[in-house]
Formats: C-alpha cells, sequence, structure tokens
C-alpha cells in the first residue's frame, strides 16, 4: 500500500506542480471561476476573522449583510481548511485542491484494497478517480467545497464496507468520522449523493 500511495503522491504532485510552486497569489483555475469570486473572498474574510481572534457570524461585506458561519459553504468548522489560519488565502487554496487530490485517491485505493483488488488496480482505480473528468473539471472551474467533499468517498466507501463486514461501536465512529469531514467540506447537497 505505501507504493501505491508514493506513486500517486508523485502523480498528484507532477499534475500540480504549477501550483506547488505558484507565486504565493496565484491560484489553480480559470480567472472567472468560483474559487476566485467567492471562494477567495469566503476564506480570506473568515479565516482573517479567526486570525484576529473573531468569531465570523456576519459577513457586512454582502448584499446588506448575511449569515456567514451559518453558512455551510464557508468551511470554517472543517479541519483540514486550518491551512487558512496559517497560509495566505490563495496558496491554501491550491494547497486544499492538492490535498485533497491525494486524501481522494487514497481512499479509493484503500476501498479497492479493502474489496480484494490487486495492487496495481487499487493504484489506477485512485488514477482514474482523481484524474476523472468529475473531478479535474471541477478543479478548473473553482468548486473547491465540492472537491473537498467528494475527496473523502474512498473512505467512506470504506468504513462501510469494514462496518458491514463486521459491525462494531468503533467502526461506526470511523463511518461518522468520514461522513463529518465530507459534511463540514461545505458542499452539502453532494455529500448526500454518498
Amino acid at each position: 500500500m505505501r507504493r501505491i500511495l508514493l506513486i500517486l503522491l508523485i502523480l498528484v504532485g507532477a499534475y500540480y506542480a504549477k501550483a506547488i510552486v505558484a507565486p504565493p497569489a496565484q491560484m489553480i483555475g480559470w480567472e472567472q471561476s468560483d474559487t476566485r469570486e467567492q471562494y477567495f473572498q469566503w476564506r480570506q474574510y473568515g479565516f482573517g476573522e479567526l486570525r484576529a481572534g473573531r468569531l465570523p457570524f456576519w459577513n457586512r461585506y454582502a448584499y446588506c449583510g448575511t449569515p456567514f458561519m451559518a453558512n455551510v459553504q464557508t468551511a470554517l468548522f472543517y479541519p483540514p481548511n486550518a491551512i487558512f489560519l496559517v497560509m495566505k488565502t490563495a496558496r491554501a487554496i491550491n494547497w486544499s485542491f492538492i490535498i485533497h487530490a491525494l486524501i481522494a485517491a487514497a481512499g479509493i485505493a484503500l476501498f479497492l484494497r479493502r474489496l480484494g483488488v490487486p495492487g496495481i488496480g487499487q493504484l489506477c482505480g485512485g488514477i482514474t478517480f482523481v484524474f476523472s473528468a468529475p473531478f479535474i473539471c471541477q478543479v478548473a472551474v473553482g468548486h473547491l467545497t465540492l472537491i473537498n467533499t467528494i475527496a473523502w468517498t474512498g473512505f467512506i466507501f470504506w468504513a462501510v464496507l469494514c462496518a458491514s463486514e463486521r459491525p462494531s461501536v468503533g467502526r461506526a465512529v470511523t463511518i461518522a468520522v468520514f461522513a463529518a469531514l465530507a459534511l463540514l467540506a461545505g458542499n452539502t447537497h453532494n455529500f448526500f449523493y454518498l
């Protein structure tokens, strides 16, 4: 499994190499993408407020003000988004896409391993999922929360399969943890497809 994960890491790293070495203000995706038009501002405002020690209950910059923390797409409580507290927003967005591509590939490989698929099949499954049109095209148009949500698909399937084979409280908690991560990632309608 380590060799498969290493190969997936190399492939994802190679694909996103330009984003890894990009200047701090350059982001993945098209110029008119949701990442630039929406998620960048939300992440900048929300995590800027958290860095300043304030909870961003209200976004006074949109319309005449809108609830901010209550909007699930802000993903303020999504643990991997902690990178937005320590990195510049554009760079953190790039790394979020990269990290979630790795999570997605590893999750599918793990799920396939549990199904008994040989190593080459696990590798091909991880590659196919993370480089498929539905995944890559969502990166290009900047659907950050969608990518963050569907990245947990493999881990959720793996946890459900493990629990169905030998039910236990621990395995139910594992399902709940991965499902909670997918839900907190901010794209609720795709979460419900899982």
